[in-house]
């Protein structure tokens, strides 16, 4: 029998995608316990010192040290907040085969601190969820018939990507703000050449 983890627990799955238990368990099956969980996307450094290493030992030291590093030295600062609701679904024969229901996709510019919750503008209309299947070898028989049935097709999707989208298309909008996309390719293309001579 299974441990029954609290509410407030801290997990990190094998790809190094961090979870928090918001809830008591929801389901079980297969030998599996089901959580609600709010996936954590930015690890700022006060809580990846503070919180993480006391709730999961086991943390690499080295790389806590490497992401501080890299933090400091380009000077990077949180501009973003974003969180969503993840439903994880693994395949009881094959651990590589993972479906993934995402819904409460939120995101917000300011007060992007982890600590003040989870509020801001949702990317995704309510009655939405975004479904990403993960997978190291082929998609199972079975699964590919069941996409079929429902007429579910491929598409590309980015959290990050969409709310910068609408992020650069509202502020287009304003007359008194106006984003300068040339800056950002400026930037990117910088980036790339600073890339390029460190290999």
């Amino acid at each position: 029998m299974r441990k029954v983890l609290q509410e407030g627990t801290w997990i990190r799955l094998s790809q190094g995608e961090l979870y928090k238990i918001t809830g008591k368990p929801i389901g079980e099956g297969g030998g599996s316990i089901v959580y609600p969980c709010k996936k954590i996307s930015y690890l700022d450094g006060k809580i990846t010192a503070g919180m993480l290493e006391k709730k999961n030992e086991r943390i690499n030291r080295q790389v806590l040290g490497e992401i501080d590093y890299f933090k400091h030295f380009y000077n990077l600062q949180p501009k973003l907040y974003l969180s969503y609701e993840r439903m994880a679904y693994f395949e009881k024969n094959d651990g590589s085969f993972r479906v993934t229901f995402d819904t409460d996709i939120t995101t917000r510019r300011h007060d992007v601190r982890l600590e003040l919750g989870s509020y801001g503008k949702k990317i995704i209309p309510e009655n939405m969820f975004l479904m990403e299947i993960k997978i190291n070898k082929a998609v199972p028989i079975w699964f590919t018939k069941i996409l079929s049935e429902y007429d579910i097709y491929p598409v590309s999707f980015s959290k990050y990507g969409t709310e910068y989208k609408q992020y650069i298309m509202e502020n287009l909008k304003r007359k008194d703000e106006f984003v300068c996309l040339n800056q950002f390719l400026q930037q990117q293309q910088t980036i790339q050449s600073v890339l390029a001579h460190q290999c």
